[in-house]
């Protein structure tokens, strides 16, 4: 990792760190309860779009040009870099941060809840799609 990248991935400079969400998104959300609730949410900028836009559709295009999918949540680590996966990203920032992802009640309620549903409806949907395209 180049020296740039990780001085813009722990906040050791004045320029906020770049989050794109998408705005329906569960692990989008995941990530923003994480840093509202860890209380570093001022050292962020974020991004959101909403699918089916033209701006949704110009970052998505932008994040597949780094990865072979494009996946939210994203941060922008350097100029034209991202690091995407919210529990890669909140596993990060907690490190950098100092910030114990366990003493959250309030991601632990949302990862133990709403996000477990959304998550394995998202999964049998996912399937669904599969079987009616395969028949």
């Amino acid at each position: 990792m180049s020296d740039t990248r990780s001085k813009t991935m722990t906040k050791t400079d004045n320029t906020p760190i770049r989050a794109v969400l998408k705005l329906d998104c569960p692990f989008s959300l995941k990530f923003r309860i994480f840093v509202t609730e860890a209380g570093i949410a001022d050292q962020f900028v974020f991004d959101v779009f909403e699918e089916g836009t033209r701006a949704y559709d110009e970052a998505k295009a932008t994040l597949e040009k780094c990865a072979p999918e494009a996946t939210f949540p994203a941060v922008e680590t350097s100029p034209g870099t991202y690091m995407a996966d919210s529990d890669t990203l909140i596993d990060h920032y907690a490190k950098a941060f100092s910030v114990d992802r366990k003493a959250l009640p309030l991601l632990a309620y949302y990862e133990a809840g709403v996000f477990k549903a959304m998550t394995q409806m998202f999964q049998e949907n996912r399937e669904m799609k599969q079987k009616l395209e395969a028949a």
